[in-house]
C-alpha cells in the first residue's frame, strides 16, 4: 500500500487513487470546509 492513497468513507474502501488525485480532493474539501466556516460565521 506504500504509495497509494485510497478513498474512503467510513470503513468501506471507495477506490484507489493517486497522489495527485488525493491532494486535489484534499485541496476541495479545505476550500468546502472554508467557505461553510465563511458561511456560518456570517451567520452569526
Amino acid at each position: 500500500m506504500e504509495g497509494q492513497f485510497v478513498a474512503a468513507h467510513g470503513n468501506q474502501i471507495l477506490r484507489v487513487i493517486d497522489e495527485q488525485e488525493y491532494r486535489m480532493l484534499n485541496s476541495l474539501w479545505l476550500r468546502a470546509m472554508s467557505a461553510w466556516c465563511g458561511a456560518l460565521a456570517s451567520v452569526f
